[in-house]
């Protein structure tokens, strides 16, 4: 498996479990990078795909924050389902992977209390 799914299931695996809150500042990408040993770019990727799932959302110049609560309607409830989202995402969308036709809307993220 790849780092940076690696690395993307253990962090999701954290959020949904609860080690990261609601709202919570994720650690950050550097800090990641040198406490598993691998490049920037690859912690970028893990995150990209979090966010890019509605796990999390990043702040310009602030960090990531945890945009998962339990509870409310979630795109992906279990790594198949992911698994499935991403292969669409991969054909038909995504800015990440290149493409120009818009992904379907994902349900709505949890405001804050």
């Amino acid at each position: 498996m790849k780092k940076y799914m690696e690395l993307y299931r253990e962090m999701r695996q954290d959020i949904v479990d609860g080690r990261y809150g609601f709202s919570e500042r994720l650690p950050s990408k550097r800090l990641l990078a040198e406490e598993r040993g691998i490049s920037l770019i690859t912690v970028e990727h893990a995150l990209a795909l979090l966010e890019e799932e509605g796990y999390i959302e990043g702040k310009e110049r602030s960090g990531y924050f945890v945009s998962y609560q339990e509870g409310c309607v979630f795109p992906v409830k279990d790594e198949e389902e992911a698994d499935e989202y991403r292969d669409f995402s991969k054909k038909k969308t995504s800015f990440f992977y290149g493409a120009n036709v818009p992904i379907p809307p994902l349900p709505r993220r949890c405001e804050e209390p």
